[in-house]
């Protein structure tokens, strides 16, 4: 059974340009804010928030899902037939670049979770700590600011609610899993950042990154923050069983990205569409589906 304090936050995807429509609606694409859309640079990237996750469904058919859906909205520009939607289920590499970012989050309780003293002491040089305090948040140390998202951050989450104001007051403070420990894993601080990584559902993809950030449990967490947990935190729990076994690198079988950018020019995306009409052609051939 998933535990409610554990889960992923959020899953982002960077979307091949060459299918977002320059004319697209205006305003926001989701009015719940359950998905919405960035861009880094000339990327379109799509930003799916835990709401909108199906823990026990497979993240690429969820992802395809989603795709099939901006399509029909006509953010995205692609032939509207009654195989689009078994198309991109096929292919949705043709639709997404690369993972952008994954973030994967645990809840505690004030009691649950315990910061070293030495991170609040700013007089320490950054060579004896582990993380760097803003406020009342906690960075791992590789945070770089306007470059990169820090690996780890710890926070106070019911404080981050009352200014999003996305809930009530009073139901904010009934919440006792106040602080929250979020890896973020982005393409410019892991390498780690292949779709094939995130094939299944949750529980898989937990399993797929478990020795990465065991891996990161020994270098920022280990020494810097002491947890009191029980049977509240599964998954928690094997990270910091797997952190015994290994040591600050881990021996994984993810994947790694290659070559997160490409630039598109006209005859390339000429020659990416005659690819597709070829793809559409073939599964539109496929007995069960053919019109």
């Amino acid at each position: 059974m998933i535990s409610k304090y554990e889960g992923i936050d959020k899953i982002s995807i960077a979307i091949n340009p060459m299918f977002l429509n320059p004319f697209r609606p205006a305003g926001l694409i989701d009015p719940t804010k359950k998905i919405t859309l960035h861009f880094f640079g000339w990327i379109p990237t799509i930003d799916i928030h835990a709401e909108a996750l199906d823990y026990n469904v497979d993240f690429h058919y969820q992802l395809s899902e989603v795709i099939s859906w901006l399509i029909e909205k006509n953010v995205l520009l692609f032939p509207k037939t009654p195989i689009t939607q078994v198309f991109v289920h096929e292919h949705l590499d043709y639709f997404v670049l690369y993972l952008r970012e994954l973030e994967f989050y645990f809840d505690f309780t004030k009691e649950q979770i315990l910061i070293d003293k030495n991170e609040y002491d700013s007089e320490l040089s950054i060579e004896e700590r582990n993380f760097i305090r803003v406020g009342t948040t906690f960075y791992s140390k590789d945070f770089r600011k306007n470059k990169h998202k820090s690996k780890l951050i710890i926070y106070d989450r019911n404080e981050k609610l009352k200014h999003s104001r996305n809930k009530k007051y009073r139901e904010i403070e009934s919440n006792e899993f106040s602080e929250r420990l979020e890896f973020r894993l982005c393409a410019n601080n892991c390498a780690y950042m292949h779709m094939d990584n995130i094939k299944g559902n949750y529980e898989e993809v937990f399993n797929n990154y478990l020795p990465f950030l065991s891996a990161l449990y020994n270098i920022y967490i280990k020494n810097s923050v002491t947890f009191s947990l029980d049977d509240t935190h599964p998954n928690f729990n094997k990270i910091i069983k797997k952190s015994k076994k290994c040591g600050t690198r881990s021996r994984n079988n993810l994947k790694k990205q290659k070559g997160r950018t490409q630039k598109f020019n006209e005859e390339q995306a000429k020659a990416e569409w005659d690819r597709i009409d070829i793809e559409l052609q073939k599964v539109a051939s496929k007995p069960e589906i053919a019109l």
